[in-house]
């Protein structure tokens, strides 16, 4: 029994664990209407920690270690602008792959935020946290 129990709470903790790769990897999500280049992703790179970090204290929430973070990102267009879409995550529950699809868990809190970046202006827009979990 004592075995059994073991092995059951084993197999739980390896497939809700935190299992991205590695810490603050940037991944390009396919299927994009521009491909993000190095002059773009650099700059969000940059001072996407910054500008995250001001928005989560002034909506009183407390972000995960920095470096606990994997970024999605994908570029876009609406209209003649261009933005990027970057989805930043701490942990994923079972397997994904997240150069496939953007990953989404509803909950979470600020362990999951979305944001755009306005590549025309160079400027981060529609910051959004996860709902608590």
């Amino acid at each position: 029994m004592k075995q059994d129990v073991r092995t059951i709470s084993i197999s739980i903790a390896l497939v809700f664990s935190p299992c991205l790769a590695s810490a603050n990897e940037w991944v390009e999500v396919a299927g994009g209407d521009w491909s993000v280049d190095s002059k773009t992703l650099t700059p969000i790179q940059q001072s996407i920690e910054s500008y995250v970090t001001a928005a989560a204290a002034r909506q009183n929430r407390e972000l995960r270690p920095w470096h606990s973070y994997t970024f999605q990102y994908r570029g876009y267009a609406e209209g003649n602008r261009r933005y990027v879409r970057v989805a930043a995550l701490c942990a994923v529950i079972g397997e994904a792959d997240l150069s496939a699809q953007f990953y989404e868990d509803f909950d979470g809190d600020t362990c999951y935020f979305g944001v755009a970046y306005d590549a025309t202006k160079s400027r981060f827009t529609h910051l959004s946290f996860n709902n608590p979990g």
